[in-house]
């Protein structure tokens, strides 16, 4: 096929017009400058010249003539349209075109649930300033029974298809305080699932305080991957007991008998006004943990008393500053400590090129399920009756709605330059902020960028050997599937 460019003669030299150009984004960090082929999710770095030449093509596209060497590194780049390498294709699909004929082609109704978080205790030992449960309780405060947890297994395992690797997570509330409910759970779900040709992979995020030897020898026995909420030195602020009391000494002491007998566990840390983020992270890492996720407080759909978003953005972009050295450190020593940042989650997709659809798997093969039953887009909708899909015992489950990606539906999302790293957001952020799922918080749509920016920044730096590294590790980590599922 016939490309839409042409070549000409100025002066000697071989000039092209009409070269039309896939979006790309040009940005400035710590001196040097970088260009992403979004499309394509292809990072470099360019020199002065080449993105002075970009800037006259975007003023006046497509008409000013473009000379041989910078046409030959925009077709290295993949930035052409139509360029020889592409197979003599003149049209490159959108997101939008891929959702479209994907969901034309698909009953959606039937893609299959992979994972759940089961809610087995709606009821909380903790008062923590920030919670979006509303103290645990999530709207309906209780215990799940054995007739609901046996139930919502099996709905899992008629609604997974042919998927074979299957995922439960505990969650609460605090989810120990229904400790006899899940060893149940654990026992009848192996059982189960082994009849059937399937593996169930268990989880289970607690806050820490009821760690006792006995949980922990389960916990390792049974390969269930824990998950603590803790805050470090603002621990007793953040999160102290329902009569007042700091919880920091109890769970640090448990959190050393954890680490003791499963030393892959990991944390996750939620900072306010109060403190630094990076301060966070240090004290957690020194306390033992390898893996910290730090994330700011947020409003709640349900919470009366919380104190709903921070809106700390410098302190989080500084923080990523420093996670990002972290990470680099790591793959230049060939350590995967740091493989659950979001930084290295985005080097990963670079890597890998994939793009994503969606913020997260909930509503699709993610799914929640409330003590009651009842079935939710994910763990955090809990007692929202506005996104409430379904209950175990009864009833349809419709997730249309959130099986068409935002990227597609969503102008400001469509036209954005991190939109496959993204996904959109947190949908229950969206709603909490916004009352709306699918408009994303402006705070998050700031942090994303800052995010991408420095996971191209550090992409840059990785040579070959780094990168056979990558290939190892990223073969190695697809072997087994992550709980939520983010891509299509």
């Amino acid at each position: 096929m016939a490309h839409s460019y042409y070549d000409i003669e100025l002066n000697g030299i071989t000039c092209y017009y009409n070269v039309s150009l896939l979006p790309y984004h040009i940005f400035e960090y710590k001196g040097n400058i970088y260009l992403f082929n979004r499309e394509k999710v292809i990072p470099c770095k360019i020199e002065k010249r080449f993105a002075a030449m970009l800037g006259k093509i975007s003023v006046n596209p497509p008409n000013i003539p473009m000379p041989r060497s910078i046409m030959d590194e925009l077709i290295r780049l993949e930035l052409v349209k139509d360029a020889p390498m592409w197979g003599g294709s003149r049209e490159t699909k959108t997101d939008g075109d891929v959702l479209r004929e994907k969901s034309s082609a698909e009953d959606l109704s039937r893609l299959p649930v992979h994972a759940l978080s089961l809610n087995i205790a709606q009821r909380c030992n903790l008062k923590c300033v920030y919670c979006y449960g509303n103290e645990g309780e999530y709207g309906e405060e209780g215990l799940m029974d054995k007739k609901t947890a046996f139930r919502s297994v099996d709905w899992l395992i008629e609604r997974s298809g042919e998927t074979k690797k299957l995922a439960i997570n505990f969650f609460g509330g605090e989810p120990l305080l229904n400790f006899p409910l899940m060893r149940k759970v654990v026992e009848y779900a192996e059982k189960r699932s082994g009849k059937l040709g399937k593996e169930i992979r268990f989880g289970i995020t607690t806050n820490g305080t009821l760690l006792s030897n006995e949980i922990i020898t389960y916990l390792k026995e049974h390969k269930i991957s824990p998950l603590i909420s803790f805050d470090g030195p603002a621990q007793d602020i953040n999160r102290p007991f329902k009569d007042g009391q700091g919880s920091f000494a109890a769970v640090a002491s448990n959190i050393k008998k954890l680490l003791t007998a499963m030393p892959d566990a990991s944390c996750r840390a939620t900072v306010t006004d109060n403190e630094h983020p990076s301060s966070i992270s240090e004290a957690i890492k020194k306390i033992g943990f390898s893996t910290c996720h730090v994330s700011e407080a947020t409003p709640g759909l349900l919470n009366k008393t919380g104190i709903g978003k921070t809106g700390n953005l410098l302190r989080m972009l500084e923080y990523y500053e420093t996670e990002a050295c972290e990470v680099l450190h790591g793959i230049k020593n060939r350590d995967d400590k740091n493989r659950f940042s979001v930084i290295a989650r985005i080097i990963e997709q670079i890597f890998l090129k994939r793009k994503r659809y969606y913020g997260c798997g909930a509503g699709r093969g993610y799914l929640s399920v409330s003590s009651s039953g009842g079935v939710y887009p994910c763990h955090r909708f809990a007692g929202d009756e506005g996104t409430k899909l379904s209950n175990v015992f009864n009833g349809a489950l419709d997730r249309e709605v959130y099986q068409r990606g935002i990227v597609a539906r969503r102008e400001e999302c469509s036209s954005c330059w991190v939109k496959y790293f993204c996904g959109g957001g947190c949908l229950y952020v969206n709603k909490a902020v916004h009352g709306k799922l699918f408009k994303p918080d402006v705070s998050y749509c700031k942090k994303m960028k800052y995010l991408t920016k420095l996971a191209i920044h550090l992409y840059c730096q990785l040579d070959e050997t780094d990168k056979k590294f990558l290939t190892r590790l990223f073969k190695k980590r697809s072997e087994t599937e992550e709980i939520h599922k983010t891509y299509v």
